[in-house]
């Protein structure tokens, strides 16, 4: 008897090309038809708004989903949430960055400086964002 071989899963990457693929050759059709059978559980169509790469997108996202963030993760997002509060309330946000970063360091609560880097990152992203900003 002989052994079938082990073909390793695709990664996001191979399966993100593949659904291309199908794009470029069975046009939004075969998307969509993808899409059905793996984002809608009633088996309706996506939205006709709905470009077939948001399609592509929400197919990866429901066969690779995103990993729950490890507790690092959670307690940088926070900081970077709190620190925004204070750097946008504040006539020099970026000094006040500064002050929250030093009250980091000097915590009994072990900030390591690649998290430290972290949450001064995201917030400089956020202090950037348009999107984002009060009016």
């Amino acid at each position: 008897m002989a052994e079938t071989p082990i073909i390793p899963p695709k990664t996001k990457h191979q399966r993100q090309s593949e659904l291309r693929m199908i794009w470029r050759n069975k046009g939004v059709e075969g998307v969509q038809g993808i899409f059905v059978e793996k984002c809608s559980p009633n088996g309706k169509l996506p939205a006709p708004a709905m470009a077939p790469a948001e399609m592509i997108q929400a197919i990866l996202d429901v066969e690779f989903p995103k990993p729950p963030p490890t507790p690092s993760e959670e307690r940088i997002a926070k900081a970077i949430q709190d620190s925004l509060v204070q750097c946008r309330r504040s006539s020099a946000p970026l000094a006040t960055l500064e002050k929250f970063s030093e009250e980091l360091r000097a915590t009994a609560d072990g900030w390591t400086d690649k998290e430290i880097s972290a949450v001064e990152d995201g917030v400089r992203r956020g202090l950037n964002n348009k999107f984002n900003r009060p009016t």
